[in-house]
């Protein structure tokens, strides 16, 4: 039996492997396409440091955020909105409870000029429903926002990374700083800690880091003493001597304490890597559910896939960089819209009933567009498993639930442990995406035994027509069902 032999599992894992069963598969093409070994990708803390260090990259809103944001920023544990008089920021542990913080400019300009700058490689997709025409693709990305004029003679600029958001006046000469005021909205308190302000709401802590405030000259820059002044919720800024005739720059950095290095909910579930070393995230949290690109050196963030309501649970890339995801999508409790994108599905299932969930396979071009989505099918609630990929590109995929009504292409085979229990499915898509090569289900006997992963050989199994005789499902059974426990594979 040729299988894959080296494991990485957490206690109490299923990995179901599919092997070369002579009687009812026959290997791959020896010809045909084969992925390349791909390195490895970096350490977990490694990565999440990579990531942080990223630009906070600004989208226009083309639909993504309600109508009064013009642009979004998505970063490492934060997702910034920007409005016509200010910014929401909301942290990972609040995002969905309708509660983010805003920072509000008082007294300023009633609709100043919001201009995006230096344009990043990166681009963001949205895929939506099942109508292509909703959906948003090649968003561009920004590394700043620009607000001219919020004050007579004062820009304000958006911008940030290193797990941190910047704005930074920039007040031209002769032109008053003391006009700047910022109001907070959403917090709990505000205190003042060693010049920085404080800002608690709910389990999250923002800090507003007391402002760098600077001059340029021909000398190089010039540090001018500069701290906040809070009353209430009001935020304003003292300034000590400058030099009125040349420009100012009053720079305050907010951090937050959850963040893309702190939040275990936030990084990414799932890595893959493709033949030119490109990393693929799967990432949950405040910045939305999302799959990122980055560039071989981690440096470059090359897109950010939306997949509706889903959250993608596991991934993997082939050597050309087209990437498969598996999600999941729960149905809406709201009942109204089911936002859950299909692309050429193979199978019509979907939850049914609020508190359900179903299992989504979906297929990425290395340019981050859609290329194939499909249902798993099942009736009930769908839990996911993984995914893999063989040497041809046939995709396989494993998902479980209690009530079966998969698309079965084989009978189910017999029951492992001879008590009931869930469903297990194991899905099978031809490279092309065109047509199930099978789909066969095992019953397990319980929840430590549902499938968390899944693993092909290199030979890629491929079914045979017909229908298996007992002894041939029995003998698949065995190859492809193993249990993880405590590190150990027992087959």
């Amino acid at each position: 039996m040729n299988v894959v032999t080296r494991l990485t599992a957490l206690s109490f894992t299923l990995f179901l492997w599919a092997c070369a069963a002579p009687s009812i598969i026959t290997p791959a093409n020896p010809s045909g396409p084969r992925a390349t070994v791909s390195p490895a990708p970096p350490a977990d803390q490694s990565l999440r440091a990579e990531i942080a260090g990223l630009p906070l990259a600004f989208e226009p809103n083309r639909g993504q955020a309600a109508s009064d944001v013009r642009y979004v920023g998505r970063g490492p544990g934060m997702r910034v909105e920007l409005t016509r008089d200010g910014a929401r920021l909301t942290p990972a542990a609040r995002d969905g409870d309708g509660s983010p913080i805003g920072l509000r400019l008082l007294g300023g300009a009633p609709a100043p000029a919001i201009v995006a700058e230096d344009e990043l490689r990166g681009r963001a997709h949205y895929y939506s429903g099942t109508e292509p025409s909703r959906w948003l693709r090649d968003v561009p990305t920004y590394r700043r926002v620009v607000y001219r004029g919020v004050y007579p003679g004062t820009d304000l600029v958006f911008h940030g990374s290193r797990g941190a958001v910047e704005f930074d006046f920039v007040v031209a000469s002769g032109a008053d700083p003391r006009a700047i005021a910022l109001e907070v909205a959403g917090a709990d308190t505000l205190s003042v800690d060693g010049g920085d302000v404080v800002i608690h709401a709910g389990r999250e802590t923002l800090r507003l880091h007391a402002p760098l405030v600077y001059q340029e000259s021909e000398s190089g820059r010039v540090h001018v003493a500069g701290r906040f002044r809070v009353a209430g919720r009001r935020i304003a800024f003292e300034v000590g001597s400058y030099d009125a005739t040349r420009s100012l720059v009053i720079d305050p950095v907010v951090s937050y304490s959850t963040y893309y290095g702190g939040s275990a909910s936030e990084f990414g579930r799932s890595i893959g890597v493709d033949g030119a070393g490109n990393m693929y995230v799967v990432v949950n949290g405040s910045g939305g559910n999302r799959i990122v690109k980055l560039s071989a050196d981690g440096h470059t963030l090359l897109y950010s896939v939306t997949l509706g309501d889903a959250t993608p649970m596991a991934l993997v890339a082939d050597a050309t960089g087209n990437a498969y995801v598996l999600s999941r999508c729960a149905y809406p409790r709201s009942g109204i819209t089911f936002n859950c994108p299909t692309m050429n599905g193979l199978a019509s299932g979907r939850p049914q009933a609020q508190g359900d969930a179903g299992a989504y396979i979906t297929k990425l071009a290395p340019s981050g567009s859609m290329l194939f989505a499909t249902s798993m099918g099942g009736v009930g609630s769908v839990a996911t498993g993984g995914i893999a990929l063989d040497g041809a590109g046939n995709i396989y995929a494993t998902a479980w639930n209690t009530y079966g009504g998969f698309p079965l292409t084989h009978p189910a085979f017999s029951t492992p442990s001879g008590a009931g229990g869930f469903h297990t499915v194991v899905e099978a898509i031809a490279a092309d995406t065109s047509r199930f090569l099978y789909v066969v289900e095992f019953q397990t006997g319980g929840f430590f035994f549902a499938p968390s992963a899944i693993a092909v050989d290199r030979s890629g199994p491929h079914p045979r027509s017909g229908r298996p005789d007992a002894q041939q499902r029995r003998h698949l059974l065995g190859c492809a069902v193993g249990i993880v426990a405590q590190g150990v594979a027992r087959q």
